[in-house]
């Protein structure tokens, strides 16, 4: 990904290793991901797994860099998905787009409305970015 350097990355391994010790445990990791945007436990769970090459059960800095590249380019993806659903692209999914855009996936429009609520953390009736990843991810 271009948008990726490697202070962008040192940093990020430095905010998810909370005790200092070198490497990123899968609760740090959890910590981090589940407040940022919404992973559950054994979607962060997936993602160690994969980037733990000598599976430690902890991710070194090489075995982050992998990591941290996976977890851009799934939010990038889910990034796509909210532009897909912002049609009018004022920033944010409304009832009526999240109808527009998950009919077609067979939910029905009380379906919709109940996960819009569930998720709209400020209640204003709409999705910010934010609250939409965690739809999305489904936490």
């Amino acid at each position: 990904m271009a948008d990726i350097n490697k202070d962008d990355i040192y940093r990020e391994f430095q905010e998810y290793d909370r005790d200092k010790n070198g490497f990123v445990s899968l609760s740090e990791a959890e910590e981090v991901l589940a407040k940022r945007f919404g992973f559950s436990h054994e979607q962060t769970k997936h993602y160690l797994t994969i980037c733990d090459k000598n599976q430690d059960g902890q991710l070194s800095y090489g075995e982050f860099v992998d990591f941290y590249i996976r977890i851009k380019e799934k939010i990038a993806e889910i990034g796509d998905i909210f532009r897909s659903f912002d049609v009018n692209g004022d920033g944010v999914v409304s009832v009526a787009e999240a109808k527009e855009a998950m009919r077609s996936m067979h939910f029905s429009d009380s379906e919709i409305e109940m996960l819009v609520d569930t998720y709209d953390v400020n209640r204003d009736g709409k999705l910010q970015y934010e609250e939409f990843i965690k739809f999305w991810m489904g936490k």
